[in-house]
C-alpha cells in the first residue's frame, strides 16, 4: 500500500503539469472513482462493525488511502467535490443502490458479507478495465492501472477469506480465465484472510 501511495505521489508530481488540459475533461471519471472508493470504504466499515473480520478492517484502511489519493488528484485539478457526505450516502444513484443492496446482503452472515465484498471488488476491476480501454491520457491510464492492481489485491483477500470459510466465489463480471489469473497473481505480503 505504501508503494501505491508513493507511486500516486510520483505520478502527481511528474504528470500534473503535462496533462492538466486533458484531465479536466475527465472530471466525471474522477468523481465517479471517488464515490466508488468511498462506497467501498463505507461498506467494509459496516461489515467490520457487524462481523469483526480483520480482512474488512485491513481493506477499509487501504480504501481510505485510495479515497485520499483520488481527493489529491481532484484537488490538484481544482475539481469541486463533496467530501461531507455521510457514510452510506452518495450523490450517484447507481452507487447508492449498490451500497444499499450489498449492505442488506452483508447483514445475513459473515460469508455473505465476504461475498458482497468480493462482488464489489470484481465489479470495480471490470469497470476499471472498461474505462482504461477508452483512455488516451497516459496519466489517467497509470492511475487506473494502479487502482486496478490494488482492487485485485483486495479481491484476492476476500476470496481467500471466503475459501477459509469453506466456501468458494464464482466470478460474475470477469471471465473464468481473468478471475483465475488474478487469483494466481499477487505476493506473500498481501492482506491476510481472517
Amino acid at each position: 500500500m505504501k508503494q501505491f501511495i508513493l507511486i500516486i505521489g510520483i505520478l502527481l508530481s511528474s504528470c500534473l503539469a503535462g496533462y492538466s488540459s486533458d484531465i479536466k475533461n475527465d472530471k466525471e471519471l474522477f468523481l465517479k472513482l471517488y464515490q466508488e472508493e468511498k462506497m467501498a470504504y463505507d461498506l467494509y466499515g459496516e461489515f467490520y462493525e457487524r462481523w469483526s473480520l480483520s480482512v474488512f478492517n485491513k481493506v477499509q484502511l487501504r480504501e481510505a488511502k485510495h479515497v485520499w489519493c483520488v481527493e489529491r488528484i481532484m484537488d490538484n485539478y481544482g475539481f469541486d467535490y463533496n467530501t461531507n457526505t455521510n457514510a452510506g450516502s452518495y450523490p450517484d444513484r447507481e452507487i447508492q443502490k449498490i451500497y444499499d443492496e450489498l449492505t442488506v446482503k452483508g447483514c445475513i452472515s459473515d460469508l455473505a458479507a465476504l461475498e458482497a465484498a468480493a462482488y464489489i471488488k470484481e465489479k470495480h476491476i471490470s469497470q476499471l478495465r472498461e474505462r482504461i480501454r477508452y483512455q488516451e491520457d497516459e496519466y489517467i491510464v497509470k492511475v487506473i492501472f494502479l487502482m486496478e492492481s490494488a482492487a485485485q489485491s483486495h479481491l484476492r483477500a476476500f476470496v481467500k477469506s471466503i475459501r477459509l470459510s469453506g466456501s468458494d466465489y464464482s466470478p460474475v463480471f470477469l471471465t473464468d480465465d481473468e478471475f483465475s489469473n488474478i487469483m494466481k497473481s499477487g505476493n506473500k505480503n498481501e492482506i491476510a484472510g481472517h
